[in-house]
């Protein structure tokens, strides 16, 4: 980037919570699809901007007393080949955790920055949604430096968990901090526009899919069904924003020869096993490793996601999952999740409802012989269109694109 006759050097500072993927089994809080998108964009931002890219992340364990390491220290871990991640040391108590994240982070942001030479360099800090252990270091050293900070909101920006109690008043306060923290960002990236539109009115954004892995996928086969048993899989967060106990009831009803399997972890986990141990065609198949999830996915003759259209989390936060799911091949049943892109509805099948006999008729509906064969047919244009538009080179493409030629993100430096 030229100004006048300056080279100006573009540096991107990354925070977020991205482990290696060997890694993931070792911690539960990390979701499987947002590590890989994460690990994408590091990629895909450290192939262009080289020694210019820096990677700060939280690794996510669970709070003392649930896991018995109090100090958690600072550590720097490969990604991916040449590419590595600061880790951000803090002590593990309720609290505490999240102050000494804070002020850690801050401190090794503000050395880094101080050493810049603005004249010739200008910063963006992009960081992994708005919760206040990244945004506020962010937003401190705005404060003090000519940085531009950027959203990655990658989810909706408060919890709609219904909690009672301190934990109540816990989220009231880090919901308030989420939402005001975006008013000071100069610009977002985001999956969902209306996220933007709400909560982040009149600031740039653009709006990237989810990323299709083609490494992952690539060679997958689709299993042949030929006995008159089918199978649908379920893979992700076992939790209630994804009507698992609707689900879990529909199958209930279904003949035996249907079989509902449920691969993940969550708050649910229990649920699942307690019920696998009374029915025999609801089956818990534990947590699959991201390498293998292709695989299982290619097993199912129905894959099902369904994102509760009664919580906000479906104004404004796609399913992750949804994009390998169609990447699979394989027939989708989902709701009609109002986040779901228009440019994914085609290739999509909709419950009328999100109750336990709507879901069970949509499943012998799809499974009817004549109507396999349209449903198949749709879940391959499906796959096709994700190969064409959703790489992870195209996605990438469009954010640094944004960083490098939005133009009034770096008047200030001009």
């Amino acid at each position: 980037d030229y100004v006048g006759n300056e080279v100006i050097v573009v540096k991107v500072i990354y925070l977020g919570y991205v482990v290696p993927n060997y890694k993931i089994s070792q911690r539960k809080a990390v979701s499987i699809p947002a590590n890989s998108m994460a690990l994408g964009i590091i990629k895909g931002l450290k192939d262009r901007y080289n020694e210019n890219f820096i990677c700060f992340s939280i690794e996510p364990i669970e709070m003392y007393p649930k896991n018995k390491k109090i100090k958690v220290r600072s550590l720097k871990l490969k990604l991916l080949n040449e590419c590595y991640t600061n880790t951000i040391g803090y002590i593990n108590f309720p609290i505490l955790k999240q102050l000494s994240i804070i002020f850690n982070l801050f401190r090794k942001l503000l050395k880094l920055v101080n050493s810049i030479d603005y004249k010739n360099e200008k910063i963006v800090i992009i960081t992994v949604n708005s919760n206040s252990i990244l945004s506020l270091p962010s937003i401190w050293l705005k404060m003090i430096f000519h940085v531009k900070l950027m959203c990655y909101a990658s989810d909706m920006p408060y919890d709609s968990r219904n909690l009672s109690g301190i934990k109540k008043i816990g989220v009231k306060i880090d919901n308030y901090f989420r939402i005001n923290n975006l008013k000071k960002y100069d610009s977002a990236i985001t999956f969902v526009a209306k996220c933007i539109d709400d909560f982040m009115p009149n600031k740039p954004y653009i709006v990237i899919d989810h990323i299709y892995d083609e490494d992952k996928y690539n060679n997958v086969n689709r299993r042949t069904n030929n006995n008159n048993k089918y199978s649908v899989i379920y893979t992700g967060s076992l939790n209630d924003n994804y009507r698992i106990n609707e689900i879990i009831e529909a199958f209930k009803i279904l003949p035996s020869n249907y079989e509902m399997v449920f691969y993940g972890k969550g708050p649910l986990e229990n649920l699942v096993k307690q019920v696998s141990q009374k029915f025999t065609n609801i089956r818990f198949g534990g947590f699959i490793e991201n390498e293998k999830i292709p695989q299982v996915q290619a097993q199912a003759d129905i894959l099902i996601s369904l994102l509760n259209t009664d919580k906000p989390i479906s104004k404004y936060a796609i399913p992750s999952k949804i994009i390998g799911y169609l990447a699979s091949g394989v027939p989708i049943i989902s709701s009609q999740a109002s986040s779901i892109p228009i440019e994914y509805r085609d290739f999509i099948n909709y419950v009328d409802s999100e109750d336990s006999k709507s879901i069970a008729k949509k499943v012998l509906e799809i499974l009817d012989n004549q109507n396999l064969k349209i449903a198949n047919k749709k879940a391959l244009q499906g796959k096709e269109y994700v190969i064409r538009n959703c790489k992870w080179s195209e996605q990438v493409k469009k954010i640094i694109d944004f960083i490098d030629n939005y133009e009034t993100q770096y008047t200030d430096y001009v």
